[in-house]
């Protein structure tokens, strides 16, 4: 679980750091296509009993983001390009989002945490997956506390 929580630390506290709230913008397609493919897999994994291989999926969700993440160099790009590191972060959020969705169900305490830290001021065990395909919203985002690499 170690790539989730690096994933969503990294995101949540550089957002925080250097924008105080989610950036205002499009998130890619590509990114979208991505998490709904995932979603699909994990539903189809869930539905056949196949615990190991939805966590697998979602899993590499999060490993895509840190992918996503380390390649796009938003610290590098803060500095040179912040309009497109506002574009990166948002990217990485909407990735956040849709892990934490995901990973409801697993890990409701803590997901319930990093909601919060999202800016969502809704109840996550009451949403649904197919919300991660929504665009995450422009708001203030709380300092990311629980979501801590371990």
């Amino acid at each position: 679980m170690g790539a989730l929580g690096n994933f969503l630390h990294r995101t949540l506290h550089f957002t925080h750091k250097n924008f105080g709230a989610i950036p205002v913008g499009e998130v890619d397609e590509e990114i979208f296509a991505k998490i709904e493919a995932t979603i699909n897999l994990a539903v189809s994994a869930f539905d056949e009993y196949e615990f190991k291989k939805a966590t697998d999926a979602m899993m590499e969700l999060a490993q895509y983001g840190n992918a996503y993440f380390q390649s796009k160099e938003p610290w590098q790009l803060i500095k040179k390009d912040p309009e497109n590191c506002k574009h990166v972060v948002r990217n990485c959020l909407q990735i956040g989002k849709a892990l934490v969705l995901l990973f409801e169900p697993i890990l409701p305490g803590n997901m319930e945490k990093a909601w919060k830290q999202l800016g969502f001021d809704t109840d996550v065990h009451a949403a649904r997956l197919e919300d991660a395909l929504k665009q995450i919203h422009a708001v203030p985002l709380e300092l990311p506390t629980i979501c801590s690499r371990t």
